[in-house]
């Protein structure tokens, strides 16, 4: 069961507060993540809203679930939503999605907060960051964030977000194409009317039927580098 599956699970059981930690670069997109799961379970989620102290003076309608997102870390914001607790708890259906940099600031300063949160505290696994980074179009702040991540932690979006690269190769047929046309040009007035059969700047066959000399070129083990052309009378 992935995070966001538990988490769901949490808020349509449980009435109260939840946290969801997130990635910087992917928190507010985690919600977008979560809107349908819960609808599909009859939760209604209110519009998301950057958490304020006045946000918390807003009640929740029964069967609505606020979601309240933050990338706040500075400790006295933490502190006064610590000392406006009572009116977070009646709300009672509350969701806060911060970055790990505000859940650091609100261990560090919101005592009573941390206390009525308990265990539903939830951390977005590095696999589902990322998803939400490229579901956001944030695919350089996705790379940066996987390279700091284990293969274990990746499975196959190690490879799927790693940059493009490209392999040179000789063009098909490389240099001795070059050597078979130089060929034709000095002995072309030896083989008019005639079929030949090159290979770089080596004469393979000559016949003026071309069926006989492509039996010749089929079991030739260079088969598919060797130049088969008609010289005119």
């Amino acid at each position: 069961m992935n995070t966001t599956d538990t988490l769901v699970r949490k808020l349509t059981l449980n009435a109260g507060i939840f946290c969801l930690v997130a990635h910087s670069d992917a928190f507010l997109h985690q919600v977008e993540a979560l809107k349908e799961p819960l609808q599909r379970r009859a939760l209604v989620v209110d519009t998301a809203e950057r958490l304020q102290v006045r946000m918390l003076r807003q009640s929740v309608q029964p069967g609505h679930l606020r979601v309240l997102f933050s990338d706040q870390n500075d400790r006295q914001f933490w502190q006064d939503i610590d000392s406006n607790r009572s009116m977070l708890n009646e709300n009672r259906s509350v969701l806060l999605v911060v970055t790990s940099e505000a859940h650091q600031a609100m261990v560090a300063s919101a005592d009573n907060l941390m206390s009525s949160l308990g265990g539903a505290v939830i951390e977005a696994r590095p696999r589902e960051n990322i998803e939400a980074m490229i579901f956001a179009g944030k695919i350089r702040e996705a790379r940066l964030y996987a390279a700091e991540q284990t293969a274990m932690e990746l499975g196959g979006l190690g490879r799927m977000l790693a940059p493009p690269t490209t392999k040179s190769r000789p063009a098909s047929g490389g240099d001795h194409l070059e050597r078979s046309h130089a060929w034709l040009r000095e002995h072309r007035n030896e083989h008019r009317g005639r079929w030949v059969a090159l290979l770089g700047d080596s004469l393979i066959g000559s016949d003026t039927g071309r069926k006989a000399l492509q039996a010749v070129v089929n079991a030739h083990p260079s088969a598919h580098k060797i130049l088969v052309s008609w010289i005119a009378p």
